[in-house]
């Protein structure tokens, strides 16, 4: 049985990336890959699927760990004050954003 809920979830954040990125790809397309990559593989996490689609087209040769890593990238778990950063790397990547 095919769970539309997961798949639906991991085309909206699927999109939502690709949008942030601006790379033009239609829900189709989005939905057709997460599909793919739901049918092939044993996922069951919204995030871990989007990452999926993210790679691409399903591979045999992309492994969990591969997907897990990219989710990790995509969606972090913790926030960012708490992953080791010095303040001093924290101002100077906010005065690069602020930098014209």
């Amino acid at each position: 049985m095919v769970n539309m809920n997961l798949i639906n979830e991991a085309v909206k954040l699927a999109a939502h990336l690709f949008e942030q990125e601006g790379i033009a790809v239609n829900n189709e397309a989005i939905e057709n890959s997460a599909k793919e990559w739901y049918n092939h593989t044993d996922i069951t996490n919204a995030e871990e699927l989007a990452a999926a689609v993210w790679i691409g087209e399903y591979s045999p040769k992309i492994t969990y760990g591969n997907i897990l890593d990219l989710k990790e990238m995509l969606f972090p778990t913790e926030p960012l004050e708490i992953q080791n950063f010095h303040i001093g790397e924290i101002e100077e990547a906010m005065n690069d954003a602020n930098w014209q």
